[in-house]
């Protein structure tokens, strides 16, 4: 399992033909694990690459789930947000294994980060299965697990921050492919999800002066139309409801059950 993490460190962003040929010859391995890392790491070679969406369009509807795991997660660390990434995913959210939809849920988070319901049109719909999933009481648990994580990822850094793993020249930003790939295996020891922190990056607007200090106030023009920039409304929480029907003193007196004894048996007198 660890071969194909080592290549996607040591090929990062190359789109090296031989490597990426090795990563899918390694997914036909026995072990389901190597499977699994064998296509996460594909994302990390082909990192923001064209050729990432079509190699993984053969491997997405595979009969195994690792396979199908893994080509999620493949997407979401090294394509961009794009209509085409954001439908390939969506059908998963209704896959048949539950830690498939688990990886759906999250992959779909990391893709519609800083996304808002204008730029993005399925992002409410998206909250919205969140929101269902949470809410049922006797629901599958990873699938739960996935739709938790994936409301921290959509909300993380305020809604400022989103997954950024080079730097805006394109350079390779080591602490946060390492901090992806331990993330990556948060489903064997849980407490790498954290790791997840040192692959973002804030998305928000900084000002600097000449000086490099940050000004009290400043403003920027735009031109686009506020609800561009909107943020998403939260998920509200439920209220338990009240019930209204309440059972008067009346009905629960012993009074009135005494009553009713001696009404029976006053009936089997008569009838006798």
């Amino acid at each position: 399992m660890a071969i194909p993490f080592y290549l996607a460190c040591a090929y990062f962003k190359t789109s090296n033909p031989t490597v990426v040929r090795k990563l899918l010859k390694l997914s036909n391995d026995i072990s389901n694990e190597v499977k699994r890392s064998a296509i996460v790491a594909l994302g990390f070679v082909l990192y923001q690459d064209e050729k990432l969406i079509s190699v993984i369009k053969m491997l997405l509807y595979s009969y195994n789930p690792y396979i199908r795991y893994g080509c999620i997660m493949s997407l979401a660390i090294g394509s961009k947000n794009t209509k085409e990434v954001v439908d390939l995913i969506w059908p998963s959210l209704t896959d048949s294994v539950d830690f498939v939809r688990q990886g759906a849920y999250i992959a779909l988070a990391l893709l519609l980060q800083v996304a808002t319901n204008q730029s993005e049109p399925k992002l409410a719909d998206f909250r919205k299965s969140i929101e269902e999933v949470l809410s049922k009481q006797h629901g599958d648990q990873m699938t739960k697990l996935g739709a938790i994580l994936a409301i921290g990822l959509l909300d993380i850094g305020g809604r400022n921050m989103s997954l950024s793993l080079t730097t805006r020249s394109g350079m390779p930003k080591l602490e946060a492919i390492s901090g992806m790939l331990v993330f990556t295996q948060y489903w064997n020891w849980f407490p790498y999800i954290n790791f997840i922190g040192l692959s973002l990056s804030p998305s928000m607007l900084i000002g600097v002066t000449a000086t490099l200090k940050v000004p009290t106030s400043f403003q920027v023009l735009s031109n686009c139309k506020p609800a561009l920039f909107d943020y998403p409304p939260n998920i509200p929480k439920q209220e338990k409801k009240k019930d209204d029907k309440k059972e008067t003193a009346k009905e629960l007196s012993t009074t009135n059950k005494v009553k009713a004894r001696q009404m029976r048996k006053k009936d089997s007198e008569m009838e006798i």
